[in-house]
């Protein structure tokens, strides 16, 4: 499956959903549901503290037509056998010291429609903590609904034989701790071309990225066709920004869309991946080293 990855430096609202929670009541002949989903968008879309930077915000804003009430909390997750994340029932110790870094406010709001709010993250590191990156989640949980009442608290009568299905969207995006030193490289280690209906030239092509260090990786990925009756001139034909590759992952695959390139070119010359290593953060906009490239003959 491909990886969607957004622009990191661009303020871009999205949507994180983790898990769907169905809550209604299912009656014997009943003729409609009304069905409405809270879910939450956030930006950014992971908070990471540095030496330099103890304090992120996140901005939170309610997509939907109605007010949602939701609450945040730190958890900690872990990836199942099938890549997917899992919240995890028995943390380690060390677990959860890691959730004990973190400080946030508030832990319950209410947002109107269309509005956005404004949720504070600070870091306490432990003097004594060792070098290296540490990660946790932080999560949002939309809150149900009050079932309608009366003036004397009883529940409203519900018109005919309708009933509410209320979707509650949580949503967690990843907090990473670095502390002292730390680096992380990326290298390019395979390329393969695939058809792609999605794609303006109809293939794609599968890129795959391996990570070594104490840290995780982040940065942007570009493709260059390079001729092989030229190979001193080449032109940009895909690209991938907002890569992350999160520790303790080594490596990564990702189909990025082909653009401006015919079949026939794809024939002969090669691809040239190049990554960009970046912080990670629309924050700090820094280079954090100097690029990985390598060319891929077309065959």
């Amino acid at each position: 499956m491909p990886n969607i990855v957004a622009p990191v430096g661009k303020q871009k609202w999205l949507p994180l959903v983790v898990s769907l929670i169905v809550i209604g009541l299912v009656l014997v002949g009943a003729r409609s549901a009304l069905a409405a989903a809270k879910t939450l968008m956030l930006n950014p879309v992971r908070v990471i503290f540095t030496d330099r930077q103890r304090t992120v915000e996140v901005h939170v804003m309610n997509p939907t037509e109605e007010s949602i009430t939701y609450a945040i909390s730190t958890v900690t997750m872990r990836k199942d056998g099938k890549g997917q994340l899992q919240e995890v029932t028995a943390e380690s110790e060390k677990e959860r010291s890691i959730r004990s870094m973190v400080r946030f406010s508030p832990r319950r709001a209410t947002i109107e429609p269309g509005k956005r709010q404004v949720v504070k993250l600070m870091v306490n590191k432990p003097g004594d903590l060792a070098p290296g990156e540490y990660q946790t989640r932080l999560r949002f949980s939309p809150q149900p609904t009050a079932a309608p009442t009366t003036n004397s608290g009883a529940p409203a009568a519900r018109k005919g034989s309708q009933f509410n299905v209320e979707i509650l969207v949580d949503s967690t995006i990843p907090i990473i701790i670095q502390h002292g030193g730390i680096a992380a490289e990326v290298a390019p280690l395979a390329l393969a071309i695939k058809q792609s209906a999605d794609s303006p030239a109809g293939v794609a092509a599968e890129v795959k990225l391996s990570r070594s260090g104490n840290a995780s990786a982040f940065g942007n990925v570009f493709l260059h066709y390079v001729p092989a009756n030229d190979p001193k001139t080449s032109r940009t034909i895909g690209q991938a920004q907002g890569v992350a590759i999160y520790l303790p992952e080594v490596e990564k695959k990702m189909l990025i869309p082909l653009t401006d390139i015919s079949r026939q070119e794809l024939s002969s010359g090669s691809i040239r991946v190049s990554f960009l290593p970046g912080t990670g953060s629309a924050n700090q906009r820094e280079n954090l080293g100097q690029k990985a490239v390598k060319d891929f003959p077309l065959r």
